[in-house]
């Protein structure tokens, strides 16, 4: 959405709802491998680089800028940020009532439709053609768009109603 789109929906929002609390969701730049989709972050402060004091100079006649930038432009008040970590031993609590189950991403499901159309093409007898195999709607949910997918990648040879691989896809 954007920093000044989310700021204007905001500011609507709030003077037409009144809430008691505004939470803003976004994406968290975090640490690889210890951020995940699906995390709930609270941030105990917020900054935005690029804001602050700029001061233009002269210096042996030439024209200087020079920005001192804020670094702390919001930070969660230590009420709040007092109930957060008091609530901490609850969260599992918190967490197990909201949670739903993560999507297969669209690299899983790829190298399972492989694989299964690599089976069935070995073995037709043994292996259900993926379209009709029983795990397709949890393991593949989108089953066509991974076609086509494959097909852009040339993985597949492109057909309406076989499912082959190409030598690549193999």
């Amino acid at each position: 959405m954007g920093e000044q789109s989310a700021t204007g929906a905001a500011f609507r929002l709030a003077t037409l709802l009144k809430p008691r609390c505004l939470a803003m969701v976004g994406i968290c730049a975090g640490r690889r491998g210890e951020v995940n989709l699906g995390d709930v972050l609270v941030a105990e402060s917020v900054f935005k680089l690029g804001s602050g004091m700029v001061r233009r100079y002269y210096k042996e006649e030439y024209p200087h800028e020079e920005t001192f930038e804020e670094i702390k432009t919001y930070n969660l008040s230590a009420r709040w940020l007092g109930k957060i970590r008091n609530s901490e031993q609850n969260l599992s609590d918190w967490t197990n009532s909201i949670w739903l189950k993560r999507p297969k991403s669209y690299e899983y499901q790829k190298h399972w439709l492989l694989h299964k159309i690599y089976e069935h093409q070995e073995n037709p007898e043994a292996n259900p053609h993926p379209k009709n195999h029983p795990n397709k709607s949890t393991e593949c949910q989108k089953y066509g768009d991974v076609i086509e997918w494959l097909w852009d990648e040339g993985l597949l040879v492109k057909s309406d109603f076989n499912l082959k691989l190409t030598p690549e896809g193999e």
